[in-house]
């Protein structure tokens, strides 16, 4: 079995090269500007996590938990704002769900996820994201969440509560700009449909080497080859290269 997570997945649904590419260790890039966006993100989500996980004292006394709120009192403002808006019987911080797929489905994979927030109220789930970046490449967020709520839509009878709805939502802290996604019984079927269909088709590249140019799936910002990393190695990325 393989795991299969959701950047993997959305790679794939971007652009059938770059997910080729991606598989390829050796050839992982990353432009200055997105290994400083890594760190903060990491740190970021690290202090958000404490802040779950620590009582108030231990924040106080933690160096890199009081460093983060010099360096981000708006992100801090931000979340305490959103957590204020959402009451729960139960939270869980920076959660790993793996769910295996369908045996009828035949495929190896197992799909896995981290949740940097999962919260239960009544029968419905809550699954928040934080965002530290801007609001541009909305496309890739939206299959983010409804993969997420997905996950969990399958995980739910192992969930310490009956759950009838799945919310997932992302939220940019910088801009306090939400995106989200709702699944219920209602649109289940559709959703199994949508994602039975894409990584049935994942699998079958995956099993063969990507021949001639790919096209990329527009989003609002423009064509994906624009910001891609692997621009200057793809045919059709140095087209758009700077």
């Amino acid at each position: 079995m393989y795991f299969l997570s959701y950047s993997q997945l959305w790679a794939f649904w971007t652009c059938s090269r770059l997910s080729t590419y991606r598989r390829q260790p050796q050839l992982r890039l990353q432009r200055p500007w997105q290994q400083t966006a890594a760190r903060k993100g990491t740190q970021v989500h690290h202090c958000l996590h404490q802040a779950t996980v620590l009582n108030a004292a231990e924040q106080q006394a933690s160096v890199v938990f009081q460093q983060f709120l010099s360096d981000y009192p708006h992100i801090w403002a931000s979340y305490q704002q959103i957590v204020a808006g959402h009451d729960a019987e139960a939270v869980y911080s920076e959660l790993a769900v793996d769910v295996p797929l369908p045996e009828d489905w035949k495929l190896p994979y197992v799909l896995t996820g981290r949740l940097d927030r999962l919260m239960l109220r009544g029968q419905q789930a809550l699954v928040l994201d934080w965002k530290t970046g801007e609001c541009k490449d909305l496309a890739s967020v939206r299959l983010q969440l409804r993969f997420y709520a997905w996950l969990v839509w399958l995980a739910r009878e192992n969930l310490s509560a009956p759950v009838e709805a799945v919310v997932a939502e992302a939220h940019y802290l910088e801009s306090d700009h939400c995106e989200h996604w709702r699944l219920t019984e209602e649109n289940s079927d559709s959703e199994t449909t949508f994602f039975h269909d894409l990584l049935h088709d994942y699998h079958r590249q995956h099993l063969r080497d990507t021949e001639g140019i790919p096209n990329p799936r527009s989003t609002s910002e423009g064509l994906w080859c624009t910001m891609c990393e692997y621009q200057r190695l793809c045919p059709e990325g140095r087209y758009h290269a700077e």
